[in-house]
């Protein structure tokens, strides 16, 4: 025994051996997952939000180790490299980085913050013009033309027209909202009617209408003061794309584009 002892060979194994086990016992495949209170009381907290209540024991127990479950199927899936060329991966972090980069000190906006971003973009404060008119629908442009004179006798204009699922009134529609209805070239042609008269015809996608303007409201910039909490949402998502490009600017040097 004394005489295999004193072989070099055999030292040199055993050496080999320490070695190996000890680069196994270290090596970052076996990094452990640290199981902390914090994390366990962040499981139970995310419970006691989706349940509205807390978890009993034995449930915790099942949702820890679901969690230990996940780290380790997350650091395998790493390992494998299962994360590279997978376009729904790539979007989840591309999206996770724009949330990281978009990321606003709320807290620092003041009130003249407001009041200038709402000085310097009052068009996107304000209130359309909105119109409300009575319509009467024909087929012909002949017909429509016939009507008014029927109408200028005193005729009933509920009595006019032809029968059709469309409204015979529309209330404080914006001239976008009546295109949306009747086509932009009824919309165009409606917009400088004179009022409280009947006019027309304005052709449609539906025909030939006589048009009665009730009502115009004209455009009016919405007060500061009524729509304050809109304007800090307005701002802070501007704030937030003014990061994200500026973030997009500086990595271009660190990403040069090649053409190929």
């Amino acid at each position: 025994m004394k005489q295999i002892i004193k072989e070099p060979i055999v030292w040199f194994v055993l050496v080999a051996l320490v070695l190996f086990m000890a680069e196994g016992a270290i090596t970052p495949d076996q990094d452990p997952i640290i199981l902390s209170d914090k994390v366990t009381t962040r499981i139970s907290a995310l419970w006691t939000a989706q349940m509205r209540r807390p978890p009993s024991q034995e449930e915790l127990n099942a949702l820890v180790d679901d969690w230990v479950n996940e780290e380790m199927f997350y650091r395998e899936a790493l390992r494998l490299g299962l994360d590279r060329n997978d376009t729904i991966v790539r979007r989840r972090l591309v999206q996770k980085y724009n949330f990281l980069m978009e990321e606003i000190d709320e807290q620092g906006i003041t009130e003249k913050d407001l009041l200038d971003f709402y000085q310097s973009n009052l068009k996107q404060y304000q209130l359309e013009q909105r119109i409300t008119f009575s319509n009467i629908l024909f087929r012909t442009g002949e017909d429509a033309v016939a009507a008014l004179d029927a109408l200028a006798n005193g005729g009933d204009w509920r009595a006019l027209g032809i029968a059709t699922l469309l409204p015979d009134r529309y209330v404080k529609k914006t001239i976008q909202g009546i295109g949306y209805a009747l086509g932009p070239e009824f919309a165009s042609g409606i917009a400088d009617i004179t009022e409280s008269t009947w006019s027309g015809p304005v052709i449609s996608s539906y025909g030939y209408h006589l048009i009665k303007i009730e009502n115009r409201l004209p455009a009016k910039t919405i007060a500061f003061e009524s729509i304050a909490d809109k304007i800090h949402y307005d701002l802070v998502k501007k704030k937030a794309e003014v990061n994200l490009q500026l973030s997009a600017e500086a990595l271009r040097s660190r990403y040069p584009l090649v053409h190929e």
